[in-house]
């Protein structure tokens, strides 16, 4: 965690009062986070009309404080990098698991991978693409009862 100084040098070039899309830019935050952290005033803040008006000592004393914490890690978790080592492991275990054949939810559900694209893009797609896994209905890619099983 930075210390008020920190922060206050690096959001020198915004103005004393910030709007929601340059706290957004500040975080670094999802417009929904930023809506959730303003709806539960997390971060002190007014209201001229419809538009937020946040002062700048109030984003720095939400980043000091202790409710900034419980958004670091969510904030990491969510941007998880998947390593080549995890990528690897997993096409392992999928072609274990599909000495029968399974459903896209079930492997997703046992490699714990929550992003269906990112599923399809690094686990999925290069089994199929190298011939080690094939679909059961193959000229139907994304039917519900599509399963996967090994070659």
């Amino acid at each position: 965690m930075h210390n008020r100084k920190y922060y206050e040098n690096k959001f020198k070039p915004y103005p004393d009062v910030v709007t929601k899309k340059q706290l957004i830019d500040m975080l670094d935050i999802c417009e929904n986070t930023a809506q959730s952290l303003l709806q539960k005033e997390k971060i002190r803040h007014f209201r001229i009309g419809n538009r937020y008006q946040i002062p700048k000592v109030c984003v720095i004393d939400f980043l000091v404080g202790d409710d900034y914490n419980p958004y670091t890690r969510n904030r990491s978790k969510a941007h998880h990098e998947i390593t080549s080592d995890e990528v690897e492991r997993g096409k392992e275990k999928i072609l274990l698991l599909c000495a029968q054949p399974r459903t896209r939810k079930e492997l997703m559900y046992m490699l714990d991978v929550p992003s269906k694209k990112t599923f399809f893009r690094l686990f999925l797609n290069p089994l199929l693409e190298s011939g080690e896994l094939q679909m059961t209905i193959p000229n139907q890619r994304s039917v519900s009862t599509q399963r996967y099983v090994r070659v």
